[in-house]
């Protein structure tokens, strides 16, 4: 059997990044989001992030993203129910708020009209904005249906917006006044429709999630879908499409980790491992680029691929130019405020006074420090997620790395100091939890090896155990300071994604997921409740 050409190239971006949808911008650059920040990738490889320096508010959560009318780069912000826009200059030129809190924005797409709209997954609206700001929300008083989960948008051949509503299983049309039509006939039941966009062929195109499909709907409301018969492969968990410069339509498979390409005549090819995609990557958004290649995000393996069309071998270019980039930040014994700089590769400290040093010998190159904690040797405790090490720094600044014990390309990410007086980390990359004394001796604890779980942020818990969440095995775990591991899996039916664990006021554990808009709660005996942000328990 022929080797398979290698389509797939991939640039990795700075730690827990999960990067999520992707638009080809005004400038010839692919923009794209992440958890805190809106990022830029030119076509040669090169990558910016702007986050709270440049404006942005804390903890926003960007999702969707387009580019707009007026030059700017639109997004949403799903956490403060916001809309907001970004120059080309990578400058924040205003964060809006919706007129319906809670709503949680998902996608965002320049309309005919010269404005932007966009979906309000759990407020369950389409809006508008204009370029000046000025915010209209349509709903069941304009034909929606209630409780439908407006997901994704496109604009569609004929001058209106399409949209899919994921939880009332239908797609709807809006006119630019607002009128609304929906269509189900045709639909599978279980369809779950995701993400549109507008095909060549002059209809538009979607995926459903839950039933494992791709559809197509015409302007006059037809649909037809397209399945295993047509080469999809099961579980594939279809997540964005775009319509490809080769007149065929792209889309990622979360689930399946593969790309896949549909004629519009229904007929499926999918690009994997053999192609060049990194196992357990997640692919999430895709745009066509300006180049004529299609780019995606990798929300798992946390970095932006791009795939050729036509079946061309790609050069790997070099990774960006090293910023300074800080990713974590804690308070250090000695007063003063210690972050890592994970492009920049060195390890910084500043005093309250503002006075900055930073510290880089005995760091091993382009190691990548992410998560910082004080350990109860009274130094400083690191991860270093692309050399696989963990590392220690004094007050003084001399760094002392740790690798023995460890398993290649386990990716170290977060860590924290236990109660047993020794360093606890997740391997998100190797799917295991760690711990390291504070003499160096590493111990690893492998969590179920059937299950790619990506382990990430990890805490202390009132029961003086450790806990973690599993971000892509959809679970909270639990590791005695013995290493007994006990996981609990959050619901399956749902797009959780758990991303951020702490030990809360009340002696339980809480955390939040990325893609529902909820946050969860968890005791210590296991026992778990979602509460959707900005409702009262």
């Amino acid at each position: 059997m022929a080797a398979a050409v290698e389509l797939i190239t991939e640039y990795d971006l700075p730690p827990q990044g999960f990067p999520e949808a992707i638009t080809a911008g005004p400038d010839g650059n692919l923009w794209f989001t992440e958890y805190e920040c809106i990022g830029r990738i030119a076509p040669a490889g090169a990558i910016e992030l702007y986050d709270e320096h440049n404006g942005l508010s804390a903890d926003s959560g960007p999702c969707g993203i387009a580019a707009g009318p007026d030059g700017s780069i639109w997004f949403t912000e799903a956490f403060l129910s916001r809309i907001g826009r970004i120059s080309q200059a990578g400058t924040i030129r205003g964060e809006y708020d919706l007129i319906s809190t809670g709503s949680y924005p998902l996608e965002i797409a320049a309309g005919p009209d010269g404005n932007m709209w966009f979906t309000e997954f759990l407020g369950h609206r389409i809006g508008r904005i204009t370029p000046a700001g000025d915010i209209k929300e349509y709903d069941q008083h304009n034909g929606l249906s209630p409780d439908c989960g407006p997901a994704g948008l496109t604009a569609g051949p004929d001058g209106n917006l399409w949209f899919t509503e994921k939880n009332g299983n239908r797609i709807g049309r809006i006119t630019t006044a607002g009128e609304i039509v929906e269509y189900s006939t045709g639909l599978s039941s279980d369809g779950g429709p995701t993400l549109i966009t507008a095909g060549p062929d002059g209809n538009l195109w979607f995926t459903e999630q839950a039933a494992n499909r791709i559809g197509r709907i015409t302007t006059a409301g037809v649909i037809t879908e397209f399945d295993e018969r047509h080469g999809l492969s099961p579980n594939s968990y279809p997540t964005y499409i775009v319509a490809g410069s080769d007149g065929n339509l792209w889309f990622t498979e979360q689930g399946g980790n593969r790309i896949g390409r549909i004629t519009p005549g229904g007929v499926i090819t999918e690009y994997d491992q053999r192609h060049g995609l990194s196992p357990a990557s997640g692919p999430n958004g895709i745009a066509a680029g300006p180049d004529g290649n299609l780019w995606f995000t990798e929300y798992y393996g946390n970095r932006i691929g791009r795939i050729t069309p036509g079946g061309i071998s790609t050069p790997h270019p070099p990774l960006p130019t090293p910023s300074s980039w800080s990713a974590r930040i804690t308070i250090g014994p000695d007063r003063n405020l210690w972050t890592t700089r994970y492009k920049a590769n060195h390890i910084n400290r500043v005093s309250t006074a503002g006075i900055s040093t930073h510290y880089n010998v005995g760091l091993t190159p382009n190691s990548w420090p992410a998560f910082i904690t004080v350990g109860p040797d009274g130094n400083l405790w690191f991860t270093e997620y692309k050399a696989d090490r963990i590392g220690c720094i004094t007050t003084g600044g001399i760094v002392t790395e740790y690798s023995t014990g460890l398993t290649a390309n386990c990716g170290p990410t977060y860590i924290v100091a236990g109660p047993d007086g020794n360093l606890w980390f997740t391997e998100a990359l190797a799917n295991r939890i760690g711990r390291i004394t504070p003499v160096g001796t590493i111990t690893e604890y492998p969590l179920d090896a059937a299950r790619d779980s990506w382990p990430a942020s990890i805490t202390v818990g009132p029961d003086g155990n450790l806990w973690f969440i599993e971000a892509l095995g959809k679970r909270i775990g639990r590791i005695t300071l013995a290493g007994t591991i006990t996981e609990y899996p959050l619901d399956a039916a749902q797009d959780n994604w758990p991303i951020s664990l702490t030990a809360g006021p009340d002696w339980n554990l809480w955390y939040i997921e990325y893609a529902s808009g909820q946050m969860g709660r968890i005791t210590t005996a296991g026992t778990i409740r979602e509460f959707v942000m900005g409702l009262h328990p």
